[in-house]
């Protein structure tokens, strides 16, 4: 979470402020998209912009390439560009003001300090409706779009000074989000709308080549075929081809079946097999632990997280005192000692020294399990990752780990960045059977626990609500439940549940249309 790029067309030593990363090797086709994104720049007709897709197809790509492309030609009818990303996961604080803070420093100085949240965001409209600029958001949530509640939200401030920007701004404000969009906004005249399908064959075929897969055209296209024309899993499953296989496509024949109709099952099919070839490693571990993280991690910092942890939990696992000790744990248990023992998954990196961490991160960024926007030199994982080897994780290790996160939860839960507690054992609500049809009793329940603050509860009996009115037909007070059950979610950290209630909203909002 953070600046990703600040850039000043005329200033001195403007490519200084640019890019972090080159990312003309990234980018493969999206040339119409590419030159839309410019064609809104110029356009003050659409004062935001939305780019919208599932995880994985390359929507952060798409910008970067063409912020990228726009900084090098540096002559640009603006007068800054300005990017910020939001990270993976938002925390769940609605007074949560980082990036406000950031933006008010950047283009109203040091005199914002002095300033109110509402003065500043009134302030940073009156400069964005006198100065154009551009402005990328990345990695937006979707409640900014989708909720229309009166329960405390995160990002109260973006959906101020989006209002504002939606009346009156000069430049471009970009806005990028796995976000379902509704027709509210896709059918408002002031947004401009792209939306990234899948990735035509061809481009898919040339960027398989460039990335060392060895194959031919008619090879080519069963491998695209395999991996359901998706971005992110042509970049996972070159690199393991690559790796594997020599980049013979006959790798593919040891991967997993995956029945599922998620968009990104085929990234996540390759990342099994990764899984698979990584059994008892270093590096799987780390990618379990970097599982539980919601933003870049430098290697000191994890580090210090692993000798941490090591020392905290080695007391129960009957692992040396001594942290680095390299004997494997006695399996062994004192019921008379306190602590947490070190899971069975973490054994590869515990007392790990901080060379072979680092060598460790060069195996992983060889490998292409890293996220391409990841700060340099740091760990992070795409999203879609971190689901998958989270997720695996769980099923794996269903007994071992869940008070070992604890133990790393009070520690670093604020520094990290790590995955909300209650995100770790809440169950979907939207598959459990009804429990009650009485709307009065679920509706006591529900005030219950947003009384006692207890949000998955709350989403858990809403979620039962909506289900009972639906069965009646009243399809009004079904959607009111769901955008419930969608800030419940938000508020728990259950970002699952969040993505299943915003998809429920357009798809009942259609129902009653239709």
């Amino acid at each position: 979470m953070g600046v990703f790029m600040t850039y000043h067309p005329n200033a001195a030593g403007a490519l200084s402020g640019g890019l972090k990363h080159d990312w003309s090797a990234m980018r493969f086709g999206r040339e119409a998209e590419l030159a839309e994104l410019s064609k809104f720049l110029n356009n003050r007709q659409h004062p935001i912009v939305t780019i919208h897709a599932p995880a994985g197809m390359g929507k952060t790509t798409l910008v970067r390439t063409w912020l990228q492309r726009l900084t090098e030609k540096n002559d640009l009818d603006v007068e800054c560009i300005y990017g910020w990303t939001f990270g993976s996961e938002l925390p769940n604080d609605p007074e949560d003001l980082a990036g406000l803070e950031q933006l008010a420093r950047c283009f109203l100085g040091s005199s914002s300090n002095t300033l109110n949240t509402s003065a500043k965001i009134a302030q940073l409209a009156v400069h964005f409706s006198q100065h154009k600029t551009l402005l990328v958001f990345d990695n937006v949530p979707s409640d900014i779009f989708q909720l229309n509640s009166s329960m405390p939200m995160p990002l109260d401030w973006l959906h101020k000074l989006l209002g504002y920007l939606w009346e009156n701004n000069t430049g471009l404000c970009v806005l990028i989000t796995d976000a379902v969009l509704s027709k509210t906004i896709t059918d408002d005249p002031k947004v401009g709308v792209i939306k990234l399908q899948a990735m035509p064959a061809e481009d898919a075929k040339s960027f398989l080549l460039k990335q060392g897969v060895a194959a031919d055209e008619v090879s080519l296209g069963e491998i695209v075929r395999h991996l359901n024309n998706h971005p992110l899993a042509f970049s996972y499953g070159a690199s393991y081809l690559k790796n594997y296989y020599r980049g013979h496509k006959e790798g593919l024949d040891s991967l997993p079946i995956w029945k599922d109709s998620n968009g990104s099952y085929a990234a996540r099919r390759v990342l099994a097999g990764f899984s698979k070839k990584l059994k008892d490693t270093p590096e799987l571990a780390l990618l379990y632990l970097l599982s539980f993280i919601r933003q870049s991690v430098r290697p000191q910092q994890l580090f210090e997280c692993i000798d941490y942890l090591t020392r905290a939990c080695s007391k129960r696992s009957g692992v040396s005192g001594y942290w680095f000790s390299f004997i494997l744990p006695a399996k062994h248990h004192d019921e008379e000692e306190d602590g947490v023992g070190l899971p069975e998954w973490f054994w590869p990196i515990r007392g790990m020294a901080l060379r072979k961490l680092k060598a460790t991160y060069k195996r992983l960024e060889h490998l292409g399990l890293l996220a391409a926007e990841a700060e340099p030199e740091s760990f992070e994982l795409h999203s879609v990752a971190r689901d998958y080897f989270f997720s695996e994780l769980k099923t794996r290790y269903p007994s071992d780990w869940m008070e070992f996160y604890r133990v790393l939860y009070e520690k670093y839960h604020k520094s990290l960045a790590l995955l909300p507690l209650t995100e770790t054992i809440v169950v979907n609500p939207f598959t459990r059977k009804s429990l009650s049809v009485d709307p009065a009793k679920l509706e006591a329940s529900i005030d219950q626990a947003v009384k006692e603050k207890n949000w998955l509860d709350a989403l858990r009996w809403s979620a039962q609500l909506s289900t009972v009115y639906t069965h009646q037909g009243d399809m009004k007070q079904a959607v009111a439940c769901l955008r419930q059950c969608a800030a419940y979610a938000r508020l728990g950290g259950d970002n699952t549940a969040l993505r299943q209630s915003l998809e429920r909203i357009e798809e009942l909002t259609q129902r009653v249309a239709a």
